[in-house]
């Protein structure tokens, strides 16, 4: 029942450093496809050389429908 503005990513690595990245959408989404796009756009802004321990992925700014 609800949507999300803001789509997020954290990342763990091998050396347990933890990053984080949020992108905000210009409208709320709840499918699929557009979190999954929005999580790879936030995943192209970090540094992958290192091995990657945890990926979360979370929805902010929600709104109830």
């Amino acid at each position: 029942g609800y949507v999300g503005k803001t789509i997020g990513i954290k990342l763990r690595f091998e050396d347990f450093k933890t990053v984080t990245r949020d992108l905000t959408l210009p409208e709320p989404v709840a499918d699929f496809a557009a979190i999954r796009h929005a999580a790879g756009q936030c995943l192209k802004r970090v540094d992958l050389a290192r091995r990657i321990r945890l990926l979360g992925v979370r929805a902010g700014s929600l709104v109830k429908l």
